[in-house]
This record gives C-alpha cells, structure tokens and sequence, in this order.
C-alpha cells in the first residue's frame, strides 16, 4: 500500500528457510487448521471449495462459515455475538477438539486477537482490486448504485446482526472495507470518514503477519502457496464464479471516481496485499509441483 504521504509500504521478505526435499515442510510439522479470512465477495468462495470439496477436508457447510462467523448468522455464534467468546483456546476447542474441522472460513471482520498469538492457525486470506469487489458485493446483495453510494454520506456504521448485516449493506461496505474487515470489530465500526493512515499501517501490519495472502486475479498462481504449504491436491478447475447477482446494477463513472476518493487507503492497502502476495508466491520453491486432485475432484 502506500502509507502516510504516497509513498510506498513495502511488503516484508519472507524469512527464508531450509525447504523440505519434497516442498511441503507443512506436513512435518505439527498440522495447524487454516483461518480463512474471507473478505466478502474477494473470493474466498472459491478457497472454500477448493479445501472441502477438492480436497475433502471437513469444514463447515455454509460457505465453510461456523454459526457467528458468517454475515447471515453473526447473532447465531455457538460462542457469542460473532463468536467473540472464544479466545485462542476456545476456538481451538470448539474447531479441532468438538467439531474436527480441517479448515474454517470468517467472512466478517477478523479476529485479530487471534492473530500472532494462536498457533494452532494456518491465517490466510484471498484480496481483489476494490472497485471490482464493490462492484460486486452490490451486484451480489442487489443495492443499486444510488443507494450504495448514499451511506458514504452516514455518520455512523450501526451494528446489524440480522439479516441484512452490517458486513451485507451500510457504510463499512463504502468506506474502506479491507482495513475495516483486517482491524477487527474495533476498526470494522468506526464512523464513515474515521480511517486514516494510521489504521492503514496497523490493517497492514496484520496482513503481514499472514502465512499466506492470494490474489483473485492471479489465483492459479497464489494457490500454489497452499498447495505446498497445507499439501492440498491442485484441483482441475477453481470455479471461479459463483453468481454474479444484479448484472443491471452499474455505477457511473463519477460514481466510482467518488468510490476511489473515498478508498484510497484500501487501495493503497491492496497494493501491499498484492506486493506481499507475490512475494510469498516467489518464495515457495519453483520446482514444487502440486499433485492432482484424484477423480471426482477429491484427494
């Protein structure tokens, strides 16, 4: 991204270590469970699929969203509003030890309690340039343009629950939903207008604490990075779309010149995702080739 000034943020090296003959150094060590960020309508959809139906790992079957952890049933959480109940030990508990997930998505604001202090977690997440994923995410919850651009002028960004919640419709979805969606419940509800550079370095600062961050645009290649690290199967086809909702929705283009202003620290904040995305995909050894999915698309 770019933080204070224009200036760019520059994506960490990964630190380098001793590949494993068969470069899948994941599997020798003691397995941890994805936490899939899912930031809503990035993709993360397709990460979905590629875990429990490619690769038949157990997940949750909503979107691979547990109750709570999901934007239809964030009121519904086993462990409390959104799940936030739960500390490292009590996700862990109630992922591995009851329900014996292998892989789990959050598509809301993440837990960043969690992050760099919980490591029984894989923490990965997918990102796509924002003015499409707006485009999107309004095609997808059918809010037409007019509508969608009137909640930049709210002040505040009210806490739903219901269906439709906050992370469906209202400000956050205008007003820099990456930095709102990486800095947490705390971030997510700021007023419209709150966000600043400072936020920036700190949504960033939790990205790059990720062990691995793809890009929807370059998805074949950004997989690689969990083929090699979880040892997950490579299936035929990603199946990419998943609907496309109100194709009639469609923004002006004052309307997305007014979108970017408003954006522009996610913009800058989807700049370093995508710098330290591919950092990470140079950084798994260019003579792994994953295996493929066996037939019917199962490992």
């Amino acid at each position: 991204p770019r933080p204070p000034g224009d200036s760019p943020l520059k994506a960490p090296v990964p630190e380098k270590k001793p590949r494993n003959k068969d470069s899948r150094g994941e599997k020798k060590k003691k397995k941890r469970i994805p936490y899939f960020l899912h930031v809503h309508k990035a993709g993360g959809t397709t990460a979905c699929y590629v875990a429990r139906v490619a690769n038949g790992l157990k997940a949750p079957k909503r979107n691979c969203n547990l109750p709570g952890d999901g934007p239809r049933t964030l009121g519904d959480g086993p462990g409390g509003t959104a799940n936030e109940g739960w500390d490292c030990a009590g996700r862990f508990k109630a992922v591995v030890a009851e329900r014996h997930l292998e892989f789990f998505a959050v598509e809301r604001w993440l837990d960043t309690r969690l992050v760099g202090s919980c490591p029984h977690f894989f923490f990965a997440t997918v990102v796509r340039r924002p003015v499409d994923r707006f485009i999107s995410h309004c095609r997808f919850e059918r809010v037409a343009a007019d509508r969608a651009m009137a909640w930049a002028n709210q002040g505040s960004v009210p806490f739903r629950l219901d269906e439709p919640s906050s992370v469906q419709r209202g400000p956050a979805v205008v007003d820099n939903f990456y930095l709102r969606s990486f800095l947490g419940r705390r971030g997510f509800f700021l007023p419209v207008g709150a966000l600043n550079d400072t936020h920036l370095l700190e949504a960033a600062g939790t990205l790059a604490s990720f062990d691995a961050v793809l890009v929807l645009e370059r998805l074949d290649t950004s997989f690689r990075q969990l083929y090699s690290k979880l040892d997950w199967c490579q299936p035929r086809d990603t199946k990419r779309s998943w609907g496309k909702g109100g194709d009639s929705i469609t923004f002006s283009d004052e309307q997305l010149a007014t979108f970017r202003a408003i954006n522009h620290l996610d913009l800058r904040f989807y700049d370093f995702a995508d710098d330290l995305a591919a950092a990470l995909e140079a950084d798994v050894d260019p003579a792994f080739h994953p295996r493929p999915c066996g037939g019917g698309g199962t490992r």
